[in-house]
């Protein structure tokens, strides 16, 4: 099923800034990399922006002549190809993300290419994140890069629900786990890409784990989230031993997810909010 992902798209730009920057496609500039980490760590759009214009060569900016934005569309789908090249199907990733916009040849863009708005399937995104984890996204070296500014600090607290350490997947994890990821919010939805390693912990009294966290009765007091590997759906927050029970069920048929048996990979897709935030 293909998702609208909000800023889960941007786990896809990082993987093609740095197949980019191995190819000697862009130069390793400091606004090079502070866009980057911006993009990954604080989620800003606007960085964002600036690093598909250097991916794809494009700009936003006043309307084309037809002939011209059939010209612009072609270059703006750079990341497209490279990901359909390595056998990626089902996803669209040539969008810029927006808070008020888009407008001029953006909203051109929208209206006479379909799909007007990114996609990405749950099987793609865990793949490109399984492959990020295990040192085989370009290279290890990149990997290790990539995964640095994956790093979330699910320890402590937040009073901002859209913090990408304790908003999301962090909410449902005991204490001592470790938290890779990348999430993407808009006023109805919430999604989060994550690799997760639990602490030494008995997998089959997960329940008795998960009680012990200190984040447990905000939980309780909540809709609980859903979570999903590839195309299958459990319910993570109060249900860890399930939800450990399902990942090893489908473990074979999504290339060996589980590495040890206390780390796995998730895609977190959490139900609609009751009511849009400004």
């Amino acid at each position: 099923m293909q998702i609208y992902p909000a800023s889960v798209v941007k786990l896809f730009y990082l993987g093609a800034v740095h197949r980019w920057l191995e190819d000697s496609k862009l130069q390793d500039t400091d606004e090079l990399r502070r866009a980057t980490r911006d993009m990954i760590v604080q989620s800003y759009n606007e960085a964002t922006h600036y690093i598909v214009d250097v991916l794809t060569g494009t700009t936003s900016g006043p309307e084309l002549p037809p002939s011209e934005l059939k010209k612009w569309i072609t270059k703006r789908d750079a990341v497209n190809r490279y990901f359909a090249s390595l056998g990626y199907t089902n996803i669209n990733v040539n969008k810029k993300p927006w808070c008020e916009g888009p407008y001029g040849r953006e909203t051109q863009a929208i209206k006479s290419f379909k799909p007007g708005r990114n996609l990405l399937t749950t099987d793609a995104t865990a793949r490109l994140l399984t492959e990020i984890v295990t040192g085989k996204a370009v290279s290890s070296k990149r990997c290790a890069e990539m995964m640095e500014l994956l790093k979330r600090d699910p320890s402590g607290k937040s009073d901002d629900p859209d913090d990408q350490a304790h908003g999301f997947t962090g909410r449902a994890l005991p204490h001592g786990a470790k938290l890779w990821s990348k999430a993407g919010w808009t006023s109805e939805t919430r999604h989060d890409a994550a690799y997760i390693e639990l602490p030494n912990v008995n997998l089959d009294n997960g329940r008795e784990t998960l009680s012990a966290h200190p984040n447990t009765n905000r939980s309780r007091s909540r809709a609980t989230h859903s979570l999903s590997v590839g195309q299958f759906y459990v319910e993570a927050a109060l249900q860890m031993p399930s939800f450990i029970q399902r990942i090893k069920q489908i473990e074979d048929s999504l290339g060996s997810l589980i590495r040890t048996s206390n780390r796995f990979l998730c895609w977190m897709r959490a139900r609609p909010a009751t009511a849009p935030r400004p």
